[in-house]
């Protein structure tokens, strides 16, 4: 994309696309557009009261729902594969839901071992 035609764009309100310049790829409309459909569909399954849409661009079009908290984010990895992030903690599963559901299940192992590994520690500072 030119000076021009990216002025052009910006002028017209027209969705920033890929500059050719920067990563090559040369994302087009129709990807951007499957991908806010896909976000789409993706936070109205988790609840659009509960989630929202993230789109990006990396060499491809790329997007999320994320938590209004901000604290979990659900990626889809194509067909029937997805993935849960809370914090450090990433798990798969086939839906949206299950992803989640494995991520919330591991993290809450891992606390509760935390819990049972500090509970009766003593640490006395003199």
């Amino acid at each position: 994309m030119n000076k021009q035609t990216a002025e052009i764009n910006e002028l017209l309100g027209a969705i920033p696309r890929c500059d050719t310049r920067y990563c090559g790829r040369g994302c087009t409309e129709a990807e951007y557009q499957e991908a806010v459909h896909k976000c789409d569909r993706l936070v109205k399954h988790l609840g659009v009261d509960s989630f929202h849409a993230e789109v990006w661009e990396n060499l491809g079009w790329h997007y999320s729902a994320v938590s209004n908290c901000e604290r979990l984010k659900v990626y889809s990895n194509g067909e029937h594969s997805y993935t849960a992030y809370i914090g450090r903690w990433a798990e798969h599963g086939s839906t949206p839901k299950k992803a989640i559901e494995a991520t919330f299940r591991v993290a809450e192992f891992e606390r509760a071992a935390i819990v049972d590994l500090l509970s009766g520690l003593v640490y006395r500072t003199t």
